[in-house]
């Protein structure tokens, strides 16, 4: 069951829309961003209310039906496509209960995430953002190094926006490097930057959250960033849990839930 304190999507979302503008990141359309970020948040805004309830599948019909007549026709375009194959799905296995219901938010959550990739990569000035504008000038500040399974732009965007207007720096690997063909150079990358960081988050998967069917296990990349962590820093581990702080997960069995952020640093 989710805390009551815990951070959901759509906050971390609706924060960086208000305040995107306020910190020093470069755009082709600041203003195209934004608006992704803030429709997502409203669209996930009421459906996000009744994750970790004792939700029925209707109940995310009727709140999906009623918030989809809002919704921007780009993001629509995604999240209809996924909604009407995980019904036809849901209708040839005649499910109805919990199950159904979080594998139709996951399903939907994903092409959100999909809407918000699009969005961000198409205006993101990768070359004139520099990891060195946030740290050069405070040597002081908390630093916290994200290890993540999937490829979540939006999110980890916001949840760059989120540390550094409450006093940290959260470095997300996507934002300051591009792909690299040659492993060894990104391992060396990756680890000079867990050997300078304070603190480790770890986030995990809706479907690993939600507990849908498939496999969970920590993926082999991120096991060698939070075991390159361990070596150096056996404290400060934190996981992301939007949706189940019930940490049923071996591996991340050391890791405290975050729930806010103050001065950079996780509590």
């Amino acid at each position: 069951m989710r805390m009551e304190n815990a951070l959901l999507r759509n906050e971390l979302y609706s924060f960086a829309a208000n305040n995107l503008r306020n910190v020093n990141l470069r755009f082709k359309d600041i203003g195209e961003v934004i608006y992704a970020l803030r429709e997502s948040a409203i669209f996930l805004a009421e459906i996000e209310k009744i994750t970790g309830t004792e939700r029925q599948y209707f109940d995310f019909i009727e709140i999906y039906r009623s918030i989809s007549k809002n919704t921007n026709q780009e993001l629509m375009f995604y999240v209809s496509s996924a909604y009407q194959k995980r019904l036809e799905m849901n209708e040839k296995k005649r499910e109805k209960d919990k199950d159904s219901f979080d594998e139709m938010f996951s399903a939907i959550l994903s092409a959100v995430i999909k809407y918000q990739n699009k969005v961000i990569d198409r205006n993101y000035l990768f070359e004139e953002n520099k990891r060195e504008q946030f740290t050069t000038d405070n040597s002081e500040i908390v630093r916290t190094f994200l290890s993540y399974a999937y490829d979540d732009k939006g999110l980890s965007l916001s949840l760059f926006v989120y540390f550094l207007l409450n006093g940290g720096f959260l470095y997300v690997d996507w934002m300051w490097n591009s792909k690299a063909d040659n492993c060894a150079v990104l391992k060396n990358k990756l680890d000079e930057e867990l050997d300078n960081s304070n603190q480790l988050l770890f986030l995990r998967t809706a479907a690993s959250e939600l507990k849908i069917r498939g496999n969970h296990t920590v993926r082999q990349w991120c096991s060698w960033e939070i075991g390159n962590y361990y070596t150096k820093n056996k404290h400060n581990k934190y996981v992301l849990a939007f949706y189940d702080d019930a940490n049923d997960n071996f591996f991340l069995k050391s890791f405290k839930v975050m729930t806010r952020v103050v001065n950079g640093v996780i509590s």
